[in-house]
């Protein structure tokens, strides 16, 4: 070993060293290996000499600095290296070069590396430009110490001869750095193994080359981004970009971060508004000496980011971000206004394999199949991503991933109501080919659209809607037909409300619409309608569903409908039809998702529509200058708001009920702030009725698109909205209603009444047509299974009851998988020829299933869990089958078959799981069997670390 003491030391600056100072002292350099004989080695030098340094340019070579009294410290000690050759050193004229040890400190094309950090020496690599100046050079060192004085060391000289055998620069090893980078995307639940990154958002890559490091000046690096199977510049599925920053007009970005010998670390980002998908990334390396060479760096998927103000979908709220983006499961809201119950699901956006699933899912749809190259070249508009998403999630126009099937019957599949997550479907998808899976319905739909969506990085909410209007005919208006017995007539109704429906909102910003209408946006995935041709929906701007903007892209005239519809009762008796009420108020009731970071549901019914203020009454009755209000508290399980059963969470709410006799509202100051918020929800009713009206052909925000079409869509329908509403005058002043007297549990006899209240001063003589139905959540009526007739007397301002029962007998075999009963009650009274309807629907509810988990969830670790279930039918079920899953807990969903369960059996079973992500988590939980299908359940696990 060579050894060369520093000699000649000289001091640049010298400042007063107290005594504090003198025990802190600066970094110095005692001694300088610069290991000659193994440098002449590797530089083919040897024979000219083993005692001095002779090196190449263009190839590294190494040396040690041994320190004094301690060791390098980076942050706290800057290191810059010297190397100057000539009577005159010039940096201008290259015999002078100065560079620091970080790699990055100016443009000089010498490079300093770090290659061993030890307690009291440094390890250094050094390498000299391939264009610099041969001859003797003297090597020399500053050193800036945050603690002492700056110093400086000339450490010895050495030799710089030309080099023949240095080639063109070749890259040997690429790091994607996928791990890391992926934790700072926020893709890290994806994979850690490959590329996931959000667009608008760096990341770094290392490039390891064979035998020298990279010279800038000398070499000249361009990267190449290429997407979809026909790449194109001026499409902007290809990007070539050069390291610079400066080479061309492309708005991918490409900076160094650090150069060493023989590695260069990169950092590499794509413009916000890049196509998502997946990417090839490439590089030319041009050098000085040696030929161009091109390589294929590897692979990676591209995504939205929410976290990006640059992007489309950004969303300034990080608890939203955190709900609607990274959150893996949530609840879907079921059942009636009456009783909305939360169905647990698991979206799954981060499990193995479904970012590839959801991007062979674009690949599968007819945009991609009929022009690739646009269709990928499109792929960076969010609004064009959730229409493709939209028409592939249902496969009426292709082999979309879910049938629907509302028809009760499911041999050939799955029941809608047995599914608890979207993970199974996906899969299930993939692994049969891209073939539909059989069955969804409007929940499921939505479900698995919002996995995609959130996977893809585009925030996602799952909504219902209660009473949704299904207006086919365009005219906001939904018709409902009865017979004499009050009896829904199925063959006769084009229109339909549905008593629960559920869509998407996705939020991102909408250039193509005048400002302001950006935000949240309905995507509704349930084909219902055809938009372009395909059975898509959306995205419709809320606030232009709101405000009646019915002219605005995409499908907005449907998705107000579904919220703001007319609903109009018409009874069909020998022949001909007659108007018993024109309802204004039914449809879009209780508009619900499930609220941020938390269990709770959380009503949006306000950014939809005008909401009426909640009136201000006490208990009783009263009248006043004419006119009548009553007011009542209902039971919870029979409110027409959202009801509460034992063992499950939900909210209670009551109902006011107010009767006008043709008075001003003004009249009754309790209700006068109800009818203006109700005549101003009117007015936009009257808006978007005139633009669909006036705008037949398109306006300038709408285009086909915003047409809708089905193939039960009538021409010349008679019914409209110039059809006036019944004046108060023209209804019978009787008011009926139904009323449970008992929670309607699952297996139980139906006890309810019929409450008449006479409003008038005359006597009335009543008489009331009853019956009781099934009814599927769509709207569609099962035959009926119950009828009774009633004869009532009223004198003037009495109320009666009229006690009625329906049999699990009877009710029991007619039974749809919703557990939905509709009871109706058509009257009439003898001195008048109006009729007056009241009907209620009934969800049947069962008792949900138990889980326990046994003991603290670790990562790696055992986990038991218990579940608790039982049969609450008083006859045995059989074909018990209980499934389970849950994101980061189950690697697939267990199924486990139980076989019989007696009449009111409660059983349980105990399985184990090895939980493999960290972090707030879900179990979700179906029982099915031969008698019903959703029993649900669910419990939430927090993970630990374990560290």
């Amino acid at each position: 070993m060579y050894l060369q003491k520093c000699a000649g030391k000289k001091v640049i600056e010298e400042e007063e060293v107290g005594e504090e100072g003198k025990r802190n002292v600066g970094l110095e350099v005692a001694l300088t290996d610069l290991q000659s004989s193994r440098n002449n080695v590797r530089h083919r030098t040897e024979e000219i000499s083993v005692d001095r340094l002779v090196v190449r340019r263009g190839q590294a070579f190494s040396i040690t600095l041994y320190f004094k009294n301690r060791g390098f410290q980076p942050g706290m000690d800057s290191i810059t290296f010297v190397t100057e050759t000539g009577p005159l050193p010039d940096l201008a004229k290259g015999t002078r070069a100065v560079f620091s040890l970080t790699g990055s400190g100016g443009p000089s094309p010498w490079i300093a590396s770090l290659e061993a950090n030890r307690a009291t020496s440094l390890d250094v690599s050094l390498c000299a430009p391939p264009m610099a100046a041969v001859g003797r050079y003297l090597l020399k060192i500053r050193i800036d110490s945050y603690q002492g004085p700056v110093t400086a060391y000339q450490l010895g000289e050495f030799i710089l001869l030309f080099n023949p055998w240095c080639p063109g620069l070749e890259v040997a090893l690429t790091d994607l750095q996928s791990s890391r980078n992926n934790v700072r995307h926020r893709t890290e639940e994806i994979s850690v193994d490959r590329l996931v990154v959000r667009r608008g958002q760096a990341f770094s890559i290392t490039l390891y080359f064979k035998n020298r490091g990279f010279q800038p000046g000398m070499d000249s690096i361009t990267f190449v981004t290429e997407t979809g199977p026909l790449p194109d510049l001026a499409k902007g599925t290809r990007a070539v970009f050069s390291l610079t920053g400066s080479g061309g007009p492309s708005p991918w970005i490409a900076s160094l971060e650090a150069n060493r010998a023989t590695s260069l670390d990169v950092s590499l980002c794509a413009p916000p508004m890049a196509a998502v998908g997946r990417y090839l990334l490439k590089i030319r390396i041009d050098s000085y000496q040696g030929p161009v060479t091109a390589y294929q760096l590897g692979e990676f998927i591209l995504l939205f980011n929410p976290w990006c103000p640059g992007d489309a979908v950004y969303l300034e709220s990080e608890p939203q971000r955190q709900e609607y983006v990274m959150n893996d499961y949530g609840f879907i809201y079921q059942g009636s206004k009456s009783w909305i119950r939360p169905c647990p699901w698991n979206y799954g956006q981060f499990e193995e394999n479904v970012i590839d699933i959801c991007l062979e899912l674009l690949e599968k749809s007819l945009n991609f199949q009929i022009e690739p190259s646009t269709d990928c070249a499109l792929r960076g508009s969010p609004v064009y991503i959730s229409r493709v998403v939209c028409a592939m999630i249902n496969s009426n126009d292709d082999n979309g991933v879910l049938n629907g099937n509302w028809s009760e019957n499911y041999v050939d599949g799955v029941n809608p109501a047995e599914w608890t997550g979207s993970v199974a479907i996906l899969k299930q998808w993939h692994a049969m080919g891209c073939q539909p899976v059989r069955y969804g319905q409007c929940w499921v739909f939505a479900a698995v659209m919002c996995t995609v969506m959130r996977c893809l990085g585009i925030p996602t909410r799952v909504i219902t809607n209660f009473d949704s209007g299904h207006d086919t005919d365009r005219n906001l208006i939904i018709d409902e037909y009865y017979d004499n017995t009050g009896r829904i007539l199925e063959n006769m109704k084009k229109d339909t409300v549905w008593n629960f429906h559920v869509w998407d909102e996705c939020w991102m910003a909408r250039k193509d619409l005048p400002p302001g209408y950006g935000g949240w946006q309905v995507l509704d995935a349930t084909p219902q309608e055809t938009s372009n041709g395909l059975y898509c929906c959306g995205p419709a701007s809320v606030k232009a569903i709101k405000e009646g903007e019915v002219d605005l892209n995409y499908d907005t005239p449907f998705a107000f409908s579904m919220v703001n519809a007319d609903c109009m009762s018409w009874l069909v008796y020998g022949g001909k039809e007659q108007k018993l009420h024109q309802d204004t108020a039914t449809v879009g009731n209780f508009i619900s998702t499930k609220s941020i970071q938390s269990d709770e549901r959380d009503e949006v019914t306000e950014s939809y529509k005008v909401q009426l203020p909640k009136l201000e009454a006490k208990e009783g009755t009263r009248k006043d200058k004419g006119i009548w209000c009553k007011s009542t508290r209902l039971r919870d399980w029979d409110a027409e708001g959202v009801g509460s059963v034992k063992g499950t969470q939900h909210h209670g709410l009551g109902i006011w009920e107010v009767f006008l006799r043709g008075q001003e509202p003004g009249a009754c100051p309790s209700i006068s702030k109800h009818i203006r918020g109700s005549l101003q929800e009117r007015q936009v009713f009257l808006k978007a009725l005139q633009k669909l009206k006036a705008g037949r052909s398109p306006g300038p925000h709408q285009g086909d698109s915003n047409s809708f079409s089905s193939t039960s869509r009538r021409q010349n329908s008679p019914r409209s909205l110039d059809t006036p509403s019944l004046r108060p005058s023209d209804v019978i002043q009787v008011s009926l209603k139904f009323e449970l007297l008992d929670p309607p549990n699952m297996g139980q006899d139906i006890n309810f009444v019929l409450l008449a209240v006479n409003l008038s001063p005359q006597f009335k003589d009543l008489k009331l047509n009853l019956s009781a139905q099934s009814l599927l959540h769509d709207g569609s009526p099962l035959a009926p299974f119950w009828q009774d007739v009633a004869f009532i007397t009223l004198f003037p301002e009495e109320e009666k009851t009229y006690p009625c029962k329906i049999l699990y007998s009877q009710y029991s075999q007619y039974l749809s998988t919703d557990k939905l009963i509709r009871i109706s009650a058509l009257g009439e009274e003898k001195s008048s020829p109006e009729k007056i309807l009241v009907n209620k629907i009934i969800t049947l509810t069962f008792p949900g299933i138990m889980i326990n988990v046994l003991g603290a969830a670790l990562v790696n670790q055992p986990l038991t869990v218990q579940v608790v279930f039982s049969n609450p039918l008083s006859e045995p079920v059989e074909d018990c089958v209980l499934t389970l899953e849950g994101s980061g807990l189950f690697k697939k969903q267990q199924r486990v078959l139980i076989g019989v369960l007696k009449p009111h059996h409660k059983a349980s079973i105990t399985l184990k799981t090895v939980p493999f992500k960290s972090g707030q988590r879900q179990i979700q939980a179906n029982l099915r069997s031969n008698k019903f299908k959703d029993i649900k359940g669910y419990k939430n696990v927090y993970v630990d670390t374990g560290v």
